[in-house]
C-alpha cells in the first residue's frame, strides 16, 4: 500500500527506490546485530526480533509496486493489466509444486 501511494505521488521513482532500498539494506545489516545483543540463548521473548524481521520484509515489499510501475511504464502497459495473473500464479505455484 505504501509503495502504491509512492507511485502515485512521486515524480522520481528511481530516487524513491534508491532511498527505500538503502534503508532496507541498512536494516538488513543492523537487524542481526540488534537481535544478537538483545536476545540471550535462554530468552523466550521473540517479539522484538520478529518485529525487526517483519519490518525489513515490509521495506522490501514497498519496492515491489515501484519496480513494477517502472517496468510497466517502460513497456507501455499498466501494472493493473498483469496484477491478477501475477497474484494468481504466485498463489498457485507452491501447491502445484508439491503436487
Amino acid at each position: 500500500m505504501v509503495g502504491k501511494r509512492l507511485c502515485g505521488r512521486s515524480m522520481d521513482l528511481y530516487a524513491v527506490g534508491v532511498v527505500v532500498l538503502s534503508v532496507s539494506a541498512l536494516t538488513d545489516v543492523l537487524t542481526p546485530w540488534v537481535i544478537g545483543n538483545l536476545i540471550s540463548a535462554s530468552d523466550l521473548h521473540l517479539t522484538v526480533p520478529a518485529l525487526l524481521i517483519a519490518f525489513t520484509a515490509a521495506l522490501k515489499s514497498t519496492l515491489f509496486p515501484i519496480v513494477h510501475h517502472l517496468g510497466s511504464s517502460a513497456q507501455g502497459r499498466t501494472s493493473d493489466d498483469r496484477y491478477p495473473r501475477f497474484t494468481s500464479a504466485t498463489s498457485l505455484a507452491p501447491p502445484l509444486a508439491l503436487w
